[in-house]
């Protein structure tokens, strides 16, 4: 774990450079950023840590079909890699928020752009990083990281943990800019992705395989777990909300 973390900072340090420049540099990487290492990142950072954990519930809950709560989205990210994405470069904003006084104008698009940038920036933020700093003090304590602080510093070691941590990231990303953050991303996406599969093939190993998944999931009466849409009728994920999903929500 430190030589990880040492390699994430290293990186940040490394490309620190890129971001002196001036605030296009700091924040969008100069514009500069090749297609697939953007990609990369915007991937990572759907992969964040408090990811697996929630993914792991929503499927017990609602089954496989439950991932249309982000698979809907599907059509709107092709609009916006293949339509949306050039006029937004040609645009040359650096925040997205920008686009809304673009695109009206006048004071009530600038009162417009102020309030969702608060309402992005504050309270959906704070929802945001609290999901990931519960998942990050859950992770650290199942992986016994947590140092025993007791009689030299004052309250729970586990929330010191989070606090460490999240100085660490602010450390690197202040000094790195946008071009660190995705150079950073682009390797944890595939270390990420490596330790999935291997948790997937070690639980498959440990029940006997998918097809003892299966006689399990029957048994149970959760057959229809692994159906990758729900039936009409289902209780997990009735049938409403998935056309929902697909028909508004994206």
């Amino acid at each position: 774990m430190g030589s990880y973390l040492a390699l994430t900072f290293g990186v940040g340090l490394w490309l620190s450079r890129r971001s002196r420049g001036s605030v296009v540099d700091f924040f969008v990487g100069g514009r500069a950023l090749p297609w697939w290492l953007a990609g990369t990142s915007m991937a990572a950072t759907t992969f964040s840590v408090d990811t697996p954990l929630y993914v792991s519930a929503l499927i017990s809950r609602r089954g496989i079909a439950g991932n249309w709560e982000w698979w809907s989205f599907g059509l709107s990210h092709l609009l916006l890699i293949y339509l949306f994405a050039r006029m937004w470069r040609r645009a040359e904003v650096v925040t997205d928020v920008e686009l809304t006084e673009l695109r009206y104008g006048g004071r009530p698009a600038a009162v417009l752009r102020a309030t969702r940038a608060f309402l992005f920036a504050v309270p959906i933020n704070c929802i945001s990083i609290g999901f990931v700093m519960l998942a990050m003090r859950k992770v650290v304590e199942a992986l016994g990281l947590l140092p025993d602080l007791s009689g030299w510093m004052p309250g729970d070691e586990r929330l010191w943990a989070v606090v460490a941590l999240s100085i660490f990231v602010l450390a690197y990303a202040g000094i790195a800019g946008l071009w660190g953050v995705v150079a950073t991303d682009f390797f944890q996406f595939f270390l990420a992705l490596l330790g999935a599969i291997l948790v997937a093939a070690f639980a498959l190993a440990e029940i006997g395989g998918v097809a003892e998944l299966k006689l399990r999931l029957a048994a149970a009466g959760r057959s229809d777990i692994l159906q990758m849409t729900p039936p009409p009728g289902s209780e997990s994920l009735p049938f409403g909300t998935f056309l929902a999903y697909l028909g508004i929500q994206w």
